[in-house]
């Protein structure tokens, strides 16, 4: 891909518009990588605490279901 600098596109070859492309060309810089997101690490702290306080209540209707059982 070239990047125009008079124009201001980008172009897969010399032909613009049915034109010849400018001069004035560049590799197209590449693509931006996104941040991460901020608000992730705090969803994914709260999910697991979640699922971990989950697992524990259900061991422990579990574990009193069975020792009523006896």
């Amino acid at each position: 891909m070239l990047y125009c600098l008079r124009c201001d596109s980008i172009s897969s070859s010399n032909n613009h518009s049915g034109q010849r492309h400018h001069n004035n060309q560049v590799e197209a810089p590449a693509p931006a990588v996104p941040a991460p997101n901020p608000d992730y690490a705090r969803f994914n702290e709260q999910f697991h605490r979640n699922r971990n306080n989950f697992q524990q209540e259900d061991w422990n209707y579990r574990n009193q279901a069975a020792q009523q059982a006896e």
